[in-house]
């Protein structure tokens, strides 16, 4: 039975183009001698990394929409692991394959929403949360004001005045 996959490849900007496209020819041989179904490859092009992988700052992304076999993928995914070229790849699994999606079209939904709190504003007042509200806390949500020592006079030891 065939699954639809997608299958994005990051690939490495310190290597020559030749042999980026050496191991993409590479990959995409595999998935025709194993009858893949690739119903679409996407090139993203040179783009800037969200953070440096292996001391790099960008790379090259390529997007394949694949109706396959899991065994071919584990195939796949054992090639990009092999390869120098490749900095970090992702398989995904999905139920219907949408290709044609550029990079700029992905929704906020796709990527797992926008309020990483589950939709909790826990800093506003009343808001909730262990953070949140009563005017008596400290403004980082700490201990009640009163219950605050201060560190100029220590509690267990008197103040002498200047006239002692």
């Amino acid at each position: 039975m065939k699954n639809c996959y997608e299958y994005f490849v990051i690939l490495s900007p310190k290597s020559a183009t030749g042999e980026q496209d050496i191991f993409l020819t590479k990959l995409e041989k595999i998935m025709v001698d194993n009858d893949v179904e690739k119903v679409a490859r996407d090139d993203w092009g040179k783009r800037a990394l969200a953070y440096p992988i292996k001391k790099q700052k960008d790379a090259r992304y390529i997007l394949y929409h694949l109706k396959a076999p899991a065994a071919i993928i584990k195939e796949l995914e054992r090639n990009c692991r092999l390869a120098e070229v490749v900095l970090r790849y992702l398989v995904i699994r999905v139920d219907k394959l949408k290709p044609g999606v550029a990079p700029t079209e992905l929704s906020n939904k796709r990527r797992g929403g926008g309020d990483r709190r589950g939709g909790r504003d826990r800093w506003k007042p009343g808001g909730g949360g262990s953070y949140g509200g009563s005017a008596a806390r400290d403004s980082r949500g700490g201990p009640p004001r009163s219950a605050v020592i201060k560190k100029d006079a220590p509690a267990d030891k008197p103040t002498k005045s200047k006239g002692d």
